[in-house]
């Protein structure tokens, strides 16, 4: 938390002096929302096969937010704070809660520079669910730990990026960067030697080249890991990337190169290969989305350096004013590099149907599956249906 506070005081400071020049035509605004969520948990729900659970239960929850935006001629401001309180009506009738927050800043920097500020925080015992239960459908933050399991009780990330880049001309520009991650389990000591607490720290540069309906950039990273029960480990990659419209609303981009791992830590290949895919398409009507990459010496949330492959699917469709869908399900599969090192493997899923009762009401239905296999501990599933009543209103306050 300390960090946080930390991050968001010298953001608010970069802010006041980088807006100094551009504050007028500043125009703000504050939206809230809140959702109450009820539904049944089915067997293995509260905490897959460590609990041995086999009967259905209930649970409800809220989640309330607040953003706030603020757009003037020159730079943006986005941050955002949410709140989760959930009760399960089982054996033990647990009760837990959960915190995101997050704040982003852009500014122009003269004719040709632009910087950019990011952080994110969140302590939670399940991510998907805690996104899925406040109707969240943004995309998760590229520094994420894959490996989120459903029954290692909470655990805290936090997320820090700064970026500049530079217009070299209208068609070109280079790209400078720096990120930091770090994740904390609160009950570590109950998983000592599979669980870890770690860090990351990033520095990366690119350059980038826009055609007609294509681009294609090239980049080179590094990376330092810091595990609290594992040897500390580096990093380094080159990726060249290739962007291509294939119409206004389709459009797809790939990305590859080699990666290097340096660590004290004994692994059979020091040498392998970073790569990524993905396919976007965008309708009045609804989206579609499907991602695949794959990283090699890198940080998952498991044990010491590992390598992840991960593949996502999201689609949503608007049927009428007031009918709408939503689906999200992604898989993962962490393997360690150390010999005795753990693998794990996972998949998600959820779906909701949305019923619009006014302009700020809307009544959703929806399911979520979680499956976790590869180690006893975290094995397990988690099957939910759930109901809740949304309220959002992003234009509560504009000033």
């Amino acid at each position: 938390m300390i960090q946080r506070i930390h991050s968001l005081a010298v953001a608010t400071a970069l802010i006041a002096v980088f807006s100094t020049g551009s504050y007028a035509g500043q125009k703000s605004t504050i939206g809230i929302s809140g959702d109450v969520t009820t539904g049944t948990n089915g067997p293995n729900a509260s905490g897959g096969a460590s609990n041995g659970g086999s009967r259905y239960s209930a649970f409800y929850g809220s989640y309330p937010t607040i953003d706030f935006t603020s757009v003037g001629q020159r730079s943006t401001f986005e941050t955002s704070y949410a709140f989760g309180f959930n009760r399960n009506f089982n054996a033990s009738s647990d009760t837990t809660s959960s915190h995101s927050a997050s704040s982003k800043f852009s500014s122009g920097l003269g004719q040709r520079w632009n910087i950019s500020l990011s952080d994110s925080f969140e302590q939670t015992t399940n991510s998907s669910a805690f996104k899925l239960f406040r109707g969240d459908t943004s995309i998760p933050d590229s520094e994420r730990f894959i490996f989120d399991p459903i029954n290692a009780g909470p655990r805290r990330t936090y997320s820090g990026n700064i970026g500049m880049s530079h217009k070299i001309s209208e068609r070109s520009g280079l790209t400078f960067g720096g990120s930091y991650s770090q994740l904390a389990y609160l009950q570590e000591s109950q998983f000592s030697g599979i669980l870890s607490g770690q860090k990351r720290y990033s520095v990366n540069a690119g350059y980038n080249h826009a055609l007609e309906h294509s681009s294609w950039s090239i980049g080179f990273s590094g990376s330092q890991f810091a595990f609290n029960s594992f040897q500390n480990s580096r990093s380094y990659s080159s990726d060249v990337g290739y962007t291509r419209e294939l119409s206004k609303a389709l459009s797809f981009h790939i990305s590859g190169g080699p990666s290097y791992v340096d660590t004290q830590e004994s692994i059979k290949h020091h040498v392998g290969v970073n790569a990524s895919a993905g396919l976007q398409r965008a309708v009045k009507n609804g989206s579609f989305s499907i991602a695949y990459s794959q990283t090699t010496g890198d940080t998952s949330g498991l044990g010491s350096i590992t390598d992840n492959r991960q593949a996502s699917l999201g689609m949503s469709h608007t049927f009428s004013r007031r009918v709408s869908m939503s689906v999200d399900s992604s898989t993962f599969d962490t393997r360690g590099k150390t010999s005795t090192a753990t693998t794990s493997r996972g998949v998600s899923a959820g779906g909701s149907v949305s019923f619009n009762v006014s302009r700020m009401l809307s009544m959703n239905w929806g399911v979520q599956y979680q499956h976790y296999a590869g180690i006893s501990l975290f094995a397990g599933d988690q099957r939910r249906i759930f109901m809740n009543l949304r309220f959002h209103n992003p234009d509560f306050w504009r000033f």
